[in-house]
């Protein structure tokens, strides 16, 4: 998640040290949560802000990937840096220093030149993570919206399918209503035809009893 142009990317929360942290200023420990409620995402876990301070939400399965960029990232930084102090003979940067204080003049200016060298390496790969980390974001964010579009162009079909099934139901559903309606009039009418009936026959026998 983020916001910006490519120049102020901000990434919803921040992996450090081993847990993740939300976006509110000084950062906290974020909440580690499971949906509880019915539906499609119940069972599943997310980080949130611990105080509902800031707009933290992260899934647990995009944390997951997200902190294997980070950790994939961290691998290639501490190659690069232990690649910048093999250029230097396997020499630190503060042994540099300190050796340049008692050599000659050429060869201080020699350990000056690589330790501003080394310097200049770390600030390199500095940027390069914050590069890796910006290529893993799009890349992710990429592969998103290509499943997203794979599932319309799966769903798709079979959303129309299902419309037009559901209202071919709407009108088989109003039809039946409607014969329902219509055989609750006729029942109707055949019973006040049977009371007329059986008032008739009441009428005639009083006739018959009374000419007896």
């Amino acid at each position: 998640m983020r916001t910006g142009d490519r120049g102020s990317i901000h990434y919803a929360g921040l992996y450090e040290d081993g847990n993740w942290k939300c976006d509110c200023n000084p950062r906290r420990q974020a909440a580690f949560r499971q949906v509880k409620k019915d539906g499609r995402n119940k069972g599943r876990f997310f980080y949130s802000c611990a105080t509902g301070k800031c707009n933290l939400f992260l899934w647990e399965d995009d944390a997951r990937l997200r902190e294997g960029d980070a950790r994939s990232a961290l691998a290639r930084s501490r190659t690069l840096k232990a690649s910048n102090v093999a250029t230097t003979g396997g020499i630190p940067e503060q042994a540099l220093k300190q050796s340049s204080m008692n050599m000659p003049p050429v060869a201080s200016a020699r350990a000056d030149s690589t330790a501003g060298l080394s310097i200049s390496s770390d600030k390199t790969v500095d940027d390069n993570d914050k590069k890796l980390l910006c290529v893993a974001a799009d890349k992710r964010e990429i592969s998103i919206r290509n499943e997203w579009a794979h599932v319309l162009t799966q769903t798709g079909p079979r959303l129309e399918e299902l419309e037009a099934e559901n209202t071919r139901l709407l009108s088989r559903r109003e039809e039946l209503s409607e014969n329902i309606q219509r055989l609750r009039d006729q029942i109707a009418g055949e019973e006040e035809k049977f009371l007329s009936l059986k008032s008739r026959r009441r009428d005639l026998e009083r006739l018959v009893n009374s000419r007896r």
